[in-house]
């Protein structure tokens, strides 16, 4: 029997990005499909965004990818191959 996958489903990521969307636009909601531009998101609010997603989805991903995919939707779909942090990753070691 095949172990559950410990990742999220979309749905779940999705609903965790338009969370975080929303705390940093100081709104009540953001849905999946909302622009985080056309809802007050700039640069300086895009930074935080940045910062706070990489913090609660645990990935590193560069913060080009919400100016290039600035809805909860999408961000979800670019950031499911996205890389763990230094510490979920195997160390590497060198060799002589």
């Amino acid at each position: 029997m095949n172990a559950p996958d410990p990742r999220p489903s979309r749905a779940e990521t999705e609903a965790r990005i338009a969370a975080v969307m929303a705390e940093v636009l100081e709104t009540d909601s953001v849905a999946p499909e909302d622009n985080f531009f056309a809802r007050g998101g700039h640069s300086m609010r895009a930074m935080r965004l940045w910062g706070e997603l990489r913090a609660t989805l645990g990935v590193e991903f560069d913060l080009r990818q919400i100016f290039e995919t600035p809805t909860a939707a999408g961000l979800a779909v670019a950031l499911e191959g996205a890389a763990r942090p230094a510490a979920a990753r195997p160390k590497l070691t060198r060799r002589s």
